[in-house]
């Protein structure tokens, strides 16, 4: 193999580097909310963590566009959403602290039930769509709906978990960021069926 084969094979799975360097990212995230929570810098790294997996989702997705797009790309990169949305929603989930005002509990708790259940569904939609041998073309809907679940999870995370804000405007806006998220899963999921019908 050539040196320019080497290099364009570097350049064609450079977006699938990006996609596995998240799903190392919230592993981490994962492994210190659970097993090392106690670490005097765990809330710090977690941050961390997820500013720069949030950093390769957009990474990947302009190196897939300037690069093509791989079949194991196609493949891994919902993979690696669904686990770095998923892992922190199930983190905030099991750390809320009692001092939270119930409201703002209850209402993150059934944004994440409805945020997570769809997920599964877009995610098993989608395994199914690929025994079908039928490639999905992901769509806008899905796009912004991970910016704004990132941003929604964003905000209980840092707020909640880094600064200690039990009540107030910054979690307002994060949940209702989580419940947009929710509507735009459910118009990504309409867009996905529309491309079959299409097809």
């Amino acid at each position: 193999m050539s040196s320019f084969s080497i290099f364009a094979f570097a350049l064609r799975n450079s977006a699938n580097a990006a996609t596995m360097a998240r799903i190392f990212l919230a592993s981490i995230i994962n492994y210190f909310a659970f097993f090392r929570a106690d670490h005097p810098f765990a809330r710090e790294i977690m941050f961390a963590c997820l500013f720069g997996a949030m950093l390769s989702d957009k990474l990947d997705g302009w190196l897939a566009r300037r690069y093509g797009v791989t079949a194991f790309g196609a493949m891994i990169d919902p993979v690696a959403d669904k686990y770095l949305v998923i892992s922190i929603s199930l983190i905030l989930w099991n750390w809320l602290p009692p001092e939270v005002d119930d409201w703002l509990k209850s209402s993150l708790n059934a944004a994440i039930i409805v945020l997570v259940s769809l997920e599964l569904i877009l995610f098993f939609s989608g395994i199914v769509i690929r025994l079908l041998k039928i490639i999905p073309h992901s769509n806008k809907w899905g796009k912004m709906k991970m910016t704004v679940e990132c941003v929604g999870v964003s905000g209980w995370f840092v707020f909640q978990e880094m600064f200690g804000v039990k009540s107030g405007p910054p979690l307002i806006v994060a949940n209702i960021l989580l419940f947009l998220a929710a509507a735009l899963t459910i118009l990504s999921l309409v867009g996905h069926f529309k491309t079959l019908k299409v097809r």
